[in-house]
């Protein structure tokens, strides 16, 4: 009579919300068998099915392969007539029992849409084309893991449409593929680039570039004879539509950073440096400098890394000017550097400082932006106990900075003994007097999100992230406000202070010394009357 009691009080907690029904479902089977307990069902695009899985009786050193446990039990949606029925999938969850866990909802700021439910096996970036539809790339692998499938996804009227780009070998699959890196040309033409991977040797392969239009895409093998241990490449297009795309190639212990131009339907390669940790990061100003961002080792008294702003002359051309951006001490260092343009064609650069020693971390995630004159550091979000990973900046219309990024840690269950991973997406929004950082989603024991971050024709920040093997697109649905285009330090209003950084450019054009390019406010290349007018009607703001 307990237990039928219990039911009943189930049934009048349920809510015309599926995902809070998850959630009591999978409290109340919990409490029934006195253990952990998960429920998992939802509606698949692919299949039409609710799928429910669980665990029961699996060793806690076992790891959960969470696609295989997907395949248990299948139930045809059209059995599901109520709520109500779904009981009997609890009757499934109790019978399997298991020590798994549930995730939990977006932020409230949030709402997310599914773009491609299991199987993908690694992050991917985020663009929007000139219609304003939202374009990723993601890697997907078989079952058995023996092979992949380089996707593009791009929003049609009323749902996903998904193209495959290229395949890549069983080491890559089993593994999970770097991320590829997308770009749209100023024609409106999508570059994706990518590295893959010889089967039977995981230090060479080739770089390649596919573009295209809609799901119409060609491809081309830009290093064919690639060889190197850093396999995530960096793309963007100069203002003549030529793709560049920045790559690693060499041994572990010779790294050497180049960047690849195409012109005339013909590649050209240059090196910039011999002394690169890790992956490269582009962008390409609207004066046609190609940017590069990336961490170099150095020695003054002790080893560090140094976070470096590469920039050539315009149209891709020599001479490059190398500039210092930030040093790691004695005692952190830096990782993970992506790059974005503000609306006044200024970089910026989001990155981590860890701190962490013997396995442990202690991670500050920053940001550096350059005035015109200097960077300007600034810290966002610190963890004492998680890793901050993949930090990745945006800027909206009216100039707001953004950085979401991931953070993990392993806790270990203090009844069992055995190790989980708690993993969440952050999103970070500037508001002047400092930082305000929400959790977006988060999760124990799923398959870890990657996210990447990209504003759409209003401004609006949405982001990509995988989880439990799925890839979703994320929108932003909290309040955004205008920033004051003549706020020159960020300070959210436009005082004396940015008199004075207007009047040191005034009567300057593109080229000259005293040049601010945050002060052309009418993009034009001078600092002159336009600008002044501009800047008068917000002045005192």
């Amino acid at each position: 009579m307990k237990t039928i009691a219990g039911l009943s009080s189930l049934l009048y907690r349920l809510t015309p919300d599926p995902g809070k029904n998850i959630h009591i479902i999978v409290q109340h089977a919990a409490e029934l068998i006195g253990g952990a307990c998960a429920l998992y069902n939802r509606l698949t695009q692919q299949k039409n099915v609710v799928c429910t899985y669980s665990g029961y009786g699996l060793p806690p050193e076992l790891a959960l392969n969470v696609e295989m446990v997907m395949a248990i039990f299948v139930i045809p949606i059209q059995r599901i007539v109520s709520m109500k029925l779904a009981l009997f999938a609890l009757g499934i969850g109790l019978a399997l029992g298991g020590p798994c866990w549930s995730w939990a909802d977006l932020s409230p700021n949030w709402e997310a849409e599914l773009v491609q439910e299991m199987n993908v096996c690694g992050g991917g970036p985020l663009i929007f084309d000139q219609d304003g539809k939202p374009i990723i790339a993601y890697p997907e692998r078989s079952f058995s893991g023996s092979t992949g499938i380089l996707r593009l996804a791009r929003r049609g009227e009323s749902a996903w449409e998904l193209v495959n780009i290229d395949t890549f070998p069983s080491s890559m699959a089993y593994a999970g593929m770097p991320a590829p890196s997308l770009a749209l040309s100023p024609t409106g033409i999508w570059g994706l680039s990518y590295c893959l991977e010889n089967a039977d040797d995981q230090l060479s392969g080739e770089i390649c570039l596919a573009e295209g239009t809609g799901l119409n895409f060609t491809k081309e093998a830009v290093v064919p004879d690639w060889s190197g241990a850093e396999t995530t490449t960096s793309l963007g297009y100069t203002s003549q539509g030529n793709p560049v795309i920045a790559y690693v190639t060499g041994d572990p212990l010779s790294k050497e950073l180049r960047v690849a131009i195409r012109k005339d339907g013909t590649w050209s390669h240059v090196s910039l440096t011999s002394d690169i940790i890790g992956a490269p990061t582009l962008a390409i100003d609207r004066e046609g400098h190609i940017l590069v961002g990336y961490l170099s080792s150095y020695y003054d008294g002790h080893f560090g890394t140094e976070l470096i702003l590469a920039k050539s002359g315009q149209a891709g051309g020599d001479p490059w000017i190398f500039q210092s951006v930030r040093q790691s001490g004695e005692d952190f260092s830096l990782r993970n550097p992506s790059i974005a343009l503000n609306q006044n064609g200024l970089p910026a650069l989001s990155y981590v400082v860890y701190r962490g020693f013997g396995g442990t971390h202690d991670d500050t995630v920053e940001i550096a932006r350059f005035d015109g004159h200097s960077w300007n550091i600034s810290p966002i979000d610190h963890s004492s106990d998680s890793g901050i990973y993949h930090p990745c900046p945006a800027f909206g219309k009216w100039n707001d900075a953004y950085v979401v990024y991931t953070l993990e840690r392993v806790f270990s269950d203090p009844g069992t003994g055995a190790d989980h991973v708690y993993s969440a997406i952050r999103f970070a929004k500037d508001l002047g007097s400092g930082w305000d950082v929400e959790t977006v989603d988060e999760g124990v024991d799923e398959t870890l999100y990657h996210c990447a971050l990209a504003v759409n024709k209003d401004g609006e920040p949405c982001l990509v992230f995988v989880r439990i093997c799925s890839v979703y697109f994320g929108r932003y649905q909290g309040v955004i406000g205008p920033q004051l285009a003549g706020d020159f330090d960020g300070d959210k209003d436009c005082d004396g202070k940015d008199l004075t950084a207007f009047a040191a450019g005034f009567g300057s054009s593109t080229g000259d010394a005293g040049f601010n390019p945050a002060c052309d406010l009418h993009q034009d290349g001078v600092i002159d009357e336009q600008d002044l007018e501009i800047f008068g009607n917000e002045f005192g703001q």
